[in-house]
C-alpha cells in the first residue's frame, strides 16, 4: 500500500482523506499522491545527455521539485523545467484539439500506431523498441498532466484557468463582468465561468478517454482518482453534462481496472464504485446505462466474492439482482396497454437496462449459468413475432436470456413507435452478447418484420442495429475473444456462447430446414456408444476448432440482402437516414465477404 509522501499532508473531511502538496494542490488517492510527487521530481529530456540513474537509458531527467504541474504561472515559469513546459503546453494542445473535433478516433489510431505499430527487420525493431518506450513515457507525463488539471479545476484552481483554453473562453469577459458589473451580468458572468468550467473538465476527461482507448495501461495507477467523479455530484452543470463526464469515466474504469494488479484492489472502494454504477443506471440513459453495466461485468469478474455481499445483501452478482429489479418493471406492464407517460419511461430504461445486461454479462462473465433454452417453447413449426412465450414469474440466472427475449418480443409488438424502437434496440444488444439468437430471431420472423416495418423510425433502427451486431462480431474476431472461447470449447469449458441452448438453436433450426426432419444427437445414444459427455461433447468435439459464432449473423443477414438493398430506395420521412443506415450495413458485409460486390454496384 502507498503512504503519504515526503512534504505531503493529509486532511480529513466528510468526503475521505485527501492529500495535499507543498504548492497547495489536492489529491484523492495515496497513489495518486506517489504518482504526482514521482511526475514532480522525474521528467522526460530527449535532447539532454544527463540521464537519471537506472532510467535505462529512457531519456528521464531529475528536476527541480517545482511542486506539480498546474501551479500558478508566475511559479510555473520560474520553477519548471523545459521539459515539464512542453509536457503541459502540449497537453493544453491535445485537450483543445479533442475539444474542438466530434470524432476522436483518428486520434487514438494515431496513438495505437505509435505506441503498438508493426516494425520490419531486427535492426528496426530494435529502434522501434526505443521510439515506442519514449513514446509510451511521454504519454505517461501527458496522462499525469490532464489527472493534474482535472484534480485543479475540481478544486477550482486558478491555475486551471490558465492550463487550457477553448475556442469559446468566456473568462476574461466574465471576470469584467464580475468586477464592475451589475447584479445580472454578475449572475451571468458566474454562470459563463462555470459553463467554461464544465467544458474543460469534459474535455480533460475526453482527452484521457482517448488515451485510454489507445492504451488502457496509462489510466491504471489513475482509476481511484476517477472513482469519485462516478458520483454524477461533480457541480459542471446540467445532467447533459453530468452523463457525458459519468459515461466517460465509466468507460476508462471499465477498460483499465483489469489491468490493474490484484494487490492494489482495493475491495471497499471498488463495492462502493459497484453501489454508483448501479445508481448510474437509474438515473441516466443511452450511453451511460451501457458503461455502467460493461463496468459491473468487469466487476464482477475482477474483484472477490466477497464484494458482492458488500453490493446486495444476497450473495447472487449484481448485475442479476439489477436484471431482476428491471424484470419486475418490465413483467407487469406486458399485459397493460396503453400505458401511462410515466409507465413508459419505466419501460425505455428497463429494456435498454436489461439488454445492455444481457450483452456484457453473457460476453464478460464466462461460466455455466447462461444455459439451455426450453425445447418445448420454440421446437418445430416456425412461430410469430407477435407471439412471444409467455414472462416467467421471476428472473433467475437459468432463465435469464429466455426472459428477456421474450419480453424484448412482447414489447416489440406494441403499437407504441417509440416503446417497439427501444424493444429492438435492447434486442440488439442481447443479439450482440447471444450472436447464435439470431437464428432464433429469425425462425421467429424478427428480422423480417423489422426490415418491411410500416415505420421509418422502426426499419432505421433494424439496420442501424443488425450493423452494429457485425461490427461487435468483427471487433470479438480481431480483439481475440473469439479464439479464446474455441480454446475454451476445446477444453470442454463452458461460457454464454458455447452453452447447450446454442447447440439446440443450431439442431431446432436444422430440423425446420429439413421439413421438420433434421438430425439430432441423442445424449442417450452417445453415452451408450461410448461418448462421454453426451450430444454437447460430441458437437464441441466436431466444432471445437471453428468460431462458429461469427458466422451466424453473417449468414442470417445474407438471407435479406434483397430487402436491405430495397431500402437504399427509401423515400419515406427519414428516407435519407435510411438510405445512410442501409450503406452502412452493406458497406459492413462487404468488408466481411458476406455479398458479392456485383449484387450492389
Amino acid at each position: 500500500m502507498f503512504s503519504c509522501p515526503p512534504g505531503w499532508r493529509e486532511e480529513r473531511s466528510s468526503a475521505g482523506i485527501a492529500f495535499v502538496s507543498p504548492a497547495g494542490h489536492r489529491c484523492l488517492s495515496a497513489q495518486e499522491a506517489n504518482d504526482v510527487a514521482r511526475r514532480t521530481s522525474l521528467a522526460l529530456q530527449p535532447s539532454r545527455s544527463a540521464v537519471s540513474p537506472g532510467s535505462g537509458g529512457s531519456g528521464a531527467v531529475i528536476s527541480p521539485d517545482s511542486g506539480s504541474l498546474h501551479e500558478p504561472s508566475e511559479l510555473a515559469a520560474s520553477h519548471s523545467t523545459p521539459v515539464e513546459t512542453r509536457v503541459r503546453a502540449a497537453a493544453s494542445q491535445i485537450v483543445e484539439v479533442v475539444h474542438g473535433v466530434s470524432n476522436s478516433e483518428w486520434l487514438v489510431e494515431l496513438l495505437k500506431g505509435m505506441l503498438f505499430g508493426a516494425n520490419d527487420g531486427s535492426k528496426a525493431k530494435k529502434e522501434a523498441a526505443k521510439r515506442r518506450a519514449l513514446v509510451l513515457a511521454r504519454c505517461e507525463a501527458l496522462v499525469g498532466c490532464c489527472v493534474e488539471f482535472l484534480l485543479a479545476l475540481d478544486d477550482d484552481d486558478a491555475a486551471a484557468s490558465t492550463f487550457v483554453t477553448l475556442p469559446t473562453s468566456p473568462r476574461m469577459a466574465a471576470a469584467a463582468a464580475l468586477l464592475h458589473g451589475n447584479g445580472d451580468e454578475a449572475a451571468a458572468a458566474a454562470a459563463a465561468l462555470e459553463a467554461e468550467r464544465a467544458a474543460k473538465m469534459v474535455a480533460t476527461l475526453a482527452t484521457l478517454h482517448v488515451f485510454c482507448k489507445a492504451s488502457p495501461s496509462l489510466l491504471v495507477v489513475h482509476v481511484e482518482t476517477l472513482l469519485p467523479y462516478l458520483k454524477a455530484d461533480n457541480r459542471i452543470g446540467g445532467p447533459a453534462q453530468e452523463a457525458k463526464v459519468c459515461a466517460l469515466v465509466a468507460n476508462m474504469v471499465s477498460w483499465a481496472l483489469p489491468l490493474m494488479p490484484s494487490n492494489r484492489r482495493d475491495a471497499r472502494l471498488l463495492a462502493t464504485a459497484a453501489k454508483d454504477f448501479q445508481q448510474l443506471t437509474y438515473k441516466f440513459g443511452g450511453d451511460v446505462v451501457h458503461a455502467a453495466v460493461e463496468c459491473l461485468a468487469v466487476l464482477a469478474k475482477a474483484t472477490p466474492a466477497p464484494i458482492d455481499k458488500r453490493i446486495s445483501k444476497d450473495s447472487e452478482e449484481p448485475l442479476l439482482v439489477l436484471a431482476r429489479t428491471f424484470y419486475r418493471v418490465l413483467r407487469p406492464r406486458a399485459t397493460i396497454w396503453p400505458l401511462q407517460p410515466q409507465d413508459l419511461s419505466k419501460v425505455g430504461r428497463g429494456l435498454v437496462v436489461l439488454g445492455a445486461i444481457c450483452r456484457y454479462r453473457t460476453a464478460t462473465n464466462y461460466d455455466d449459468e447462461d444455459v439451455e433454452d426450453n425445447e418445448d417453447n420454440h421446437k418445430g413449426a416456425k412461430s410469430n413475432a407477435s407471439a412471444p412465450s409467455p414472462l416467467p414469474l421471476e428472473l433467475t440466472a437459468h432463465n435469464l436470456k429466455n426472459a428477456c427475449y421474450s419480453c424484448f418480443l412482447g414489447y416489440l409488438r406494441r403499437d407504441n413507435e417509440q416503446v417497439s424502437r427501444t424493444a429492438l434496440r435492447g434486442l440488439s444488444s442481447q443479439l450482440i452478447g447471444s450472436p447464435r439468437l439470431m437464428l432464433r430471431a429469425d425462425r421467429d420472423g424478427v428480422v423480417t418484420a423489422a426490415l418491411t416495418h410500416a415505420s421509418p423510425a422502426l426499419r432505421l433502427e433494424a439496420l442501424v442495429g443488425w450493423r452494429d451486431i457485425l461490427q461487435a462480431e468483427e471487433l470479438r474476431v480481431e480483439s481475440g475473444l473469439a479464439g479464446k472461447q474455441m480454446e475454451s470449447r476445446l477444453n470442454g469449458g463452458g461460457n454464454g456462447s458455447s452453452s447447450e441452448d446454442e447447440d439446440d438453436d443450431d439442431e431446432d433450426y436444422g430440423a425446420e430446414l429439413n421439413g421438420g426432419k433434421g438430425v439430432r444427437f441423442s445424449a442417450d445414444r452417445s453415452a451408450s456408444a461410448g461418448g462421454s459427455g453426451g450430444g454437447a461433447a460430441i458437437k464441441r468435439k466436431v466444432q471445437g476448432d471453428q468460431d462458429s459464432e461469427s458466422s451466424v449473423v453473417g449468414g442470417v443477414l445474407q438471407l435479406h440482402v434483397g430487402t436491405v438493398l430495397g431500402l437504399l430506395f427509401d423515400k419515406s420521412k427519414l428516407g435519407s437516414s435510411i438510405r445512410n443506415a442501409a450503406t452502412s450495413l452493406l458497406g459492413v458485409m462487404l468488408r466481411q465477404g458476406l455479398v458479392n460486390p456485383l449484387q450492389v454496384r
